[in-house]
């Protein structure tokens, strides 16, 4: 079952978790429980597609903070 993205701050009592979604987001942050990534690492991803130096991470960072805030407007 898909997770209804709409929900997620519904699902943390009301708060929308930021800082949480950043890491499931950039995908560097691994969560044993739910077995092998079927998805790509994200924060590795964005930051390739510019060459992988300092510059580049800090454009996946902020394609990544982009991704996090439209999560957060899209909250019922």
């Amino acid at each position: 079952m898909v997770p209804d993205l709409t929900r997620i701050a519904k699902r943390h009592g009301g708060q929308f978790p930021t800082e949480r979604m950043y890491q499931i987001i950039d995908g560097r942050l691994t969560r044993p429980p739910h077995g092998t990534r079927d998805m790509p690492v994200w924060g590795w991803e964005f930051s390739r597609v510019d060459g992988d130096d300092a510059a580049a991470k800090a454009r996946a960072d902020e394609v990544i903070a982009k991704l996090v805030e439209y999560l957060r407007s899209v909250q019922k």
